[in-house]
């Protein structure tokens, strides 16, 4: 597989030099994919790509499922353009106040 033959932190490193280069566009789609196998191979990684913004056109819905589907809520809740779903995510998960109380600021 490509995480066994070392693709995804060649793949990473290739979107990333790209990106900081400006010499081609990398699509938000696969900034999406990326985030999503770094999330679902190493949290921590992938949580610091997210703190640092290396993706920003990665899709913050698709994102933030990800992140829920890992059971990283707050960051979820964080990144969800919804407000319903922020709602949601905040009845349905044990995050803590300020991050609910942060959400719903965004989202006035």
């Amino acid at each position: 597989s490509a995480h066994e033959s070392g693709g995804l932190p060649l793949a990473t490193e290739l979107a990333t030099n790209s990106l900081e280069l400006g010499s081609g566009e990398i699509s938000g789609g696969l900034q999406t994919r990326l985030l999503a196998a770094h999330l679902a191979e190493d949290r921590a990684a992938g949580e610091k790509l997210l703190d640092a913004d290396t993706f920003p056109e990665a899709d913050p819905q698709a994102t933030a499922q990800t992140c829920e589907e890992l059971g990283l809520y707050a960051r979820a809740i964080r990144l969800h353009p919804s407000a319903d779903e922020v709602g949601r995510l905040i009845c349905e998960s044990a995050v803590d106040v300020s991050t609910a109380v942060e959400a719903i600021g965004r989202m006035g």
